[in-house]
């Protein structure tokens, strides 16, 4: 049984996956699965990654026999592993050869931890850099609420989430959810279980390119999570309701329970008070404009 699985769900990627396959075999540490689940792809997906398959028995390729949806693609890499150790990939996304080495001696240092990630670049199309990224969510705090506070305040491109993840603690979530974010709720999940680790170094790519999840329109996102039964409602109070649910589904006893909804509390209070000073300052720019003569 290999040490680490790496699940890369994929939907006709044929422009980026044969690069992300090559730097996962390229890896400084060896003794890993990679496990490609495919949601019917109708583009040359599948025969680029059997071109792969050949010479490296390492490699298990699934096809669904229709496009899932993201969430149940994420979800099916995950249960198909074997390992000790998970790390979920992205069809367009690169890691640096020393990635999954650097992230498992991190772990196996620190039995508290649950998860280890390193920092981003943003690369374009090409593969060019446009900007370093750091997620900041280095939570080494003892205690659940702690880090749950942390998380919320700090989180937003959740990079962390292709870090590589203790795969007993992963399974004690209810991973991916079929709705916008809900990779959110699974680093929220993972972060009341333990420890975070942030390596210093910038060892993983993330491709921004004209395709990307993230520029569609709240529709289409919904689409791209379950195809088949997708959620149409308010996300913010998806998400808020998610993340109650997640604190109440813990073992975490009552009043670290109590203390952690109060987070979440004081998160929306905070985002209330964004929105209504953007909204304030809209008004009076708006106010200002008419003046004018």
């Amino acid at each position: 049984m290999p040490k680490v699985s790496l699940g890369l769900p994929v939907y006709n990627g044929e422009k980026f996956i044969g690069e992300a396959i090559e730097c996962i075999q390229n890896q400084t540490f060896s003794d890993f699965e990679l496990i490609v689940t495919d949601n019917a792809s109708t583009d040359s997906t599948p025969e680029i990654v059997h071109h792969f398959k050949k010479t490296d028995p390492r490699i298990i390729y699934h096809r669904n026999e229709r496009n899932m949806g993201a969430a149940y693609n994420y979800n099916i890499a995950f249960e198909m592993a074997k390992s000790e150790y998970f790390k979920w990939a992205s069809c367009d996304d690169k890691i640096a050869p020393d990635f999954l080495e650097r992230c498992l001696k991190a772990l196996e240092r620190n039995e508290k931890a649950v998860l280890c990630y390193p920092r981003t670049v943003l690369i374009d199309e090409n593969g060019t850099e446009i900007d370093r990224y750091n997620d900041n969510l280095f939570l080494s705090q003892l205690i659940p609420y702690e880090r749950v506070s942390h998380l919320l305040r700090k989180v937003n491109l959740a990079n962390p989430i292709f870090g590589l993840i203790r795969t007993e603690n992963l399974r004690r979530t209810r991973l991916i959810g079929n709705f916008v974010a809900s990779d959110y709720i699974t680093l929220l999940e993972l972060c009341l279980q333990g420890n975070f680790l942030e390596l210093p170094e910038y060892l993983f790519y993330r491709r921004d390119h004209s395709t990307n999840i993230r520029k569609y329109s709240i529709e289409e996102r919904a689409e791209w999570w379950d195809p088949i039964n997708p959620d149409y409602s308010d996300n913010r109070i998806k998400l808020v309701q998610e993340m109650f649910k997640a604190v109440s589904l813990s073992n975490l006893n009552a009043g670290m329970k109590s203390m952690s909804y109060l987070q979440i509390s004081h998160w929306i209070i905070r985002r209330l008070r964004a929105k209504a000073g953007k909204h304030k300052a809209n008004i009076k720019r708006i106010i200002l404009c008419r003046e004018k003569p």
